[in-house]
């Protein structure tokens, strides 16, 4: 009876919840009525569950509308509205549960899961789906807790055991948010890696019905376009992340809605063109555009196709698309205006402004582009002043004269006139760009437009200094002087530089025109207009002497203008003169005595040069650069290397500074010269490195030593390298020294390869022709005679070897001397054979035996010999063999020529009587020729003093380069060979 009253008012307060359900307060009256109720229960009251469950249910449902509430307010972390309802309730939800059956707790359990989630108490949400998946399985409760299990992995981004959570739910037979799953379970595929995966999810989704609704069920098909919406973008963004194709982008156009169609491609080809696949955003925007019906939208795809055509080079197809996208403009409605398609314009603007700054040459294309943006938009200043620079950049100048006469135009003034100073800014680049043209004609219009346009005139001196200029520049130096003192004496004192300028250049004019007078009454006028230049323009006329005395001192060959010059540079007086003033003097009269050869009075101007305080760093150097150059005239090469020493030789590399001073220290007789080795190490020039090295060899104590320390330099040139060993073989007398050369081939093959090679077999066979011509046969017994052959034997062999090296190498003494010799020998040792004893105690039949086997051992050395002798006869048939022995002899070194002696005796012990006499007659006369004198101390200085007395006369020079080369001063006959040559061909000297 109880329970019947419990239930009935259970269903009492129900009914007054729904009658009283839109006030607010209801709900929080409905729950305390319900805790009173159940307050009044005993625990075990069968209505207890259904009670406790009910509350639970209404703070549940308490907690949701509390929590909409604060969303609903703008909370979007920290959210905390409602949390105490639902802790409540899971408090009432675990009483009741523990009461119920089995077949009602599988709802209740999601429901507290639910809770869990939002109280955010995930372990406990994830152990009651868990429990609920085991608990009712392959129910739809189960399948609830799946999903929603799923989705919290899929929140906390753990998509790989997101995953298969959502597989099972798509595997499962309930059909409710089916498509959900299969969209979530896409993304999982798409996070973790599996991209196709998840484009194939999506896909699927698409052409399935049944799957195109969040929350849908299995009796109806409802198509939840925004859902499919949604779907169709995801698979454009899946497909970025793929190696898409165009057939993809078909796909995706083939799949969305209607509605999306379109911008879903337009997502697709933005995407490809934001990550780089330029070639297929092009081919998709390609798409697009074909498809595309509103003109706007073609209007924006040209310019994208422009923009990405151009960045992969395809510059027709861009400027295509440009021309065509220019041509859409004026025709598309909406675009005419000045406040519409802003950002296409931009992008307009900037396909010209990044094709601009990416090319590092302006091209005429670029210039073209430029004409026509600017054809449609012809008012933008900007643009027409980068069209300019463009243009200019090409050396357009008609087209960039057209751009800025143009944005001068299209610059308006407004009221407040402040933009007065970009128009003269325009105006001021259009003369520079006249200036930078060849082109007269537009110079003349440039400046003309200025004077007639500029409001501001603010460079009216400037540009009426560049007409006065150009008068100049043409030569038409009467009317530039005018002009130009014109300019000077503008009224104002704005531009006075230019001003200044102007009166220097007249100045210069008048120089030119030889108006002394005039220079010195319009020098006194500008002395009077330039107060701060007053004391330099006095100073003028001074200098017009120094000027007049240089340009008389060009006519040298009249003797009277030599005296016309010194004498105008004699007449000036330093008195109150500036330092300036004396400097240019004393450089005046350095540089015209060295022109007069006044070589005593160059010295002294050059030492006054340098005495003065006011010389600058650079005056100095010039002085003593003279004094080092008169030094070396006169052959005081001591000094000359001391004044080089000094000098900073800034118009001399590296590695001729060094070479420079390494000749001075040679040539001053100086002991040590550490310059050379300086300049082999700054040098580049590898002959000339050659011949410094030579000289450090040939000049060496320890030649040896010197050439392994210049291997790498010398060695590159391979018949200089070895001639230098073999020379230092011969010198030493010791054959060895070179022979490491030999194993490199293009060391061996040359001459002096071939001579060191030479040296050592002669050395080789003189010992061994020793040993074979002193070696007798012992007949004393059997045993004592089969070691002597044995031994001969042994010789004839080592003879053999040796001739065929000889021939191996081609090298004729060689081979006819060992030839020679081992033709004699194997004939002896034929002759020697044969005549040996017959041993005692044999018989007749043995005795021939004998002989018969001593003729078979002997005969083929007889042969040999006979061979060899042909061999050798032939040596001699060439005509022009003694011409060659005599060749030998021309131009070689008192060393080199005593070794061919040595080789040629070797030739005269076994040549022919007639040849044998021929080169006899070579050696007495080689030995008979008069020795060179070398010349008295008194000789070579009568010689030094006359070149020092005229140092320009090449006859002195000659005769000066005679006695040297008899001295053997070979440092000093290679510099004066290369002074003589300066003179000759009219150069500097030094």
């Amino acid at each position: 009876m109880r329970t019947s009253v419990l239930v009935s008012f259970c269903i009492l307060v129900s009914s007054q919840l729904f009658v009283v359900s839109s006030h607010a307060d209801q709900s929080e009256l409905l729950i305390k009525k319900f805790k009173k109720v159940k307050m009044q229960l005993a625990p075990n009251d069968p209505s207890m569950p259904l009670i406790t469950l009910r509350l639970a249910d209404l703070l549940s449902d308490k907690a949701r509308k509390l929590t909409m509430t604060e969303v609903n307010q703008g909370c979007v972390s920290n959210c905390f509205a409602g949390s105490k309802e639902r802790k409540e309730a899971l408090g009432y939800y675990q009483e009741a549960i523990e009461k119920l059956p089995s077949s009602k707790k599988g709802k209740i359990l999601v429901q507290m899961g639910h809770l869990y989630q939002l109280n955010s108490q995930d372990d406990k949400a994830k152990k009651l789906y868990l429990d609920t998946m085991k608990k009712f399985p392959d129910t739809e409760l189960a399948y609830e807790a799946t999903f929603s299990l799923a989705e919290m992995f899929f929140k906390d981004r753990n998509f790989a055991k997101a995953a298969p959570l959502y597989e099972k739910v798509k595997n499962s037979k309930f059909k409710k948010r089916k498509g959900l799953a299969y969209y979530k379970h896409s993304w999982c595929q798409f996070n973790n890696g599996q991209v196709k995966l998840g484009i194939a999810g999506l896909s699927k989704i698409l052409i399935t019905p049944e799957l195109l609704t969040r929350n849908g069920g299995a009796d109806v098909i409802s198509v939840d376009n925004e859902f499919k919406e949604e779907v169709s973008r995801d698979l454009a963004t899946f497909y970025t992340k793929s190696a898409a194709t165009i057939e993809d982008a078909q796909q995706i156009y083939k799949l969305s809605p209607p509605s999306t169609r379109q911008s879903n491609i337009d997502y697709f080809a933005s995407e490809l063109e934001r990550i780089g696949k330029k070639k297929l955003a092009s081919q998709v925007w390609q798409l697009v555009m074909n498809s595309e019906t509103n003109p706007k939208k073609r209007l924006e795809h040209h310019i994208r196709l422009a923009q990405l055509e151009r960045e992969q080079g395809q510059m027709k197809e861009s400027l295509g698309h440009f021309s065509r996208s220019l041509a859409l403009w004026s025709q598309v409605e909406g675009c005419a205006g000045d406040d519409s398609c802003k950002e296409l314009k931009v992008r307009l603007r900037k396909y010209i402004l990044d094709w601009n700054r990416d090319e590092k040459k302006s091209s005429a294309q670029l210039v073209g582009a430029y004409k026509e943006y600017i054809s449609v938009f012809p008012k933008e200043v900007d643009m027409l002043l980068w069209g300019a620079q463009a243009a200019q950049k090409v050396k357009d100048w008609p087209q960039t004269e057209q751009f800025y006469i143009a944005a001068h135009e299209a610059q308006t003034v407004p009221p407040s006139g402040k933009d007065i100073p970009v128009k003269e800014k325009i105006l001021l680049l259009y003369v520079e760009l006249s200036e930078m043209s060849s082109d007269e004609a537009m110079k003349v219009r440039a400046y003309n437009y200025y004077l007639s346009k500029s409001t501001e005139k603010s460079k009216i001196v400037d540009v009426k200094y560049q007409q006065a200029h150009r008068l100049y520049e043409n030569k038409k130096y009467e009317q530039a002087s005018v002009a130009l003192k014109a300019v000077a004496l503008l009224p104002g004192s704005s531009s006075i530089k230019v001003k200044q300028q102007a009166a220097d250049l007249a100045l210069d004019a008048l120089v030119i025109l030889k108006k002394d007078k005039d220079i010195e009454v319009w020098s006194s006028e500008f002395a009077s207009r330039f107060k701060d230049k007053s004391s330099e323009y006095l100073e003028i006329s001074k200098k017009s002497i120094l000027n007049q005395s240089a340009k008389i001192s060009q006519n040298l060959d009249d003797p009277e203008a030599t005296d016309k010059a010194w004498a105008a540079l004699s007449r000036i007086s330093l008195a109150g003169a500036s330092e300036s003033v004396k400097l240019n003097y004393y450089k005046n009269k350095m540089l015209l005595a060295e022109k007069l050869k006044r070589y005593d009075d160059m010295g002294l101007a050059a030492n006054e040069l340098l005495g003065f305080k006011a010389s600058t760093e650079t005056d100095r150097q010039l002085a003593l650069g003279k004094k080092a150059w008169l030094a070396e005239l006169r052959l005081d090469f001591k000094s000359a290397l001391e004044a080089n020493q000094k000098l900073k030789l800034s118009s001399l590399t590296p590695s001729q500074k060094a070479l420079k001073l390494a000749m001075l220290t040679e040539l001053s007789g100086a002991k040590k010269n550490i310059y050379l080795d300086q300049f082999l190490k700054k040098t580049k020039n590898k002959e000339k490195a050659r011949a410094v090295a030579l000289m450090k060899v040939e000049s060496s104590s320890n030649k040896l030593q010197a050439l392994k320390k210049y291997k790498k330099i010398l060695s590159q040139q391979p018949e200089l390298y070895t001639s230098l060993y073999y020379n230092l073989a011969i010198e030493s007398e010791n054959p060895k020294v070179g022979t490491h050369l030999l194993k490199n081939k293009s060391f061996a093959n040359t001459a002096g390869g071939k001579s060191i090679w030479r040296i050592g077999f002669l050395t080789k066979f003189d010992s061994l022709k020793e040993q074979l011509t002193s070696h007798q046969i012992t007949t004393a017994n059997q045993k004592t005679l089969n070691k002597s052959l044995k031994k001969r034997i042994s010789y004839l062999n080592q003879l053999e070897k040796a001739v065929g090296r000889a021939a191996q190498k081609e090298d004729w003494l060689s081979q006819v001397v060992s030839v020679r010799l081992l033709a004699d020998q194997s004939d002896r040792f034929y002759k020697e054979l044969i005549s040996l004893p017959i041993p005692e105690g044999l018989s007749s039949q043995e005795q021939q035996q004998y002989l018969q086997l001593l003729s078979q051992q002997a005969s083929p050395y007889s042969i040999k010999a006979k061979e060899l002798n042909s061999t050798y006869e032939k040596f001699w048939v060439d005509p022009n063999l003694v011409q060659a022995f005599e060749g030998q002899f021309k131009n070689c070194s008192v060393l080199v020529c005593k070794r061919y002696e040595k080789e040629l005796n070797y030739i005269t012990e076994i040549a022919p009587i007639v040849i044998k006499s021929k080169i006899e007659m070579i050696i007495a006369g080689y030995k008979n020729q008069p020795k060179v004198s070398v010349p008295s101390l008194q000789t070579l200085e009568a010689a030094r003093e006359s070149v020092r007395k005229d140092p320009m006369n090449v006859s002195y020079l000659n005769q000066l380069l005679s006695v040297e080369k008899q001295a053997g001063n070979q440092s000093m006959v290679s510099y004066l060979k290369e002074r003589i040559d300066k003179i000759k061909n009219s150069k500097e000297v030094f």
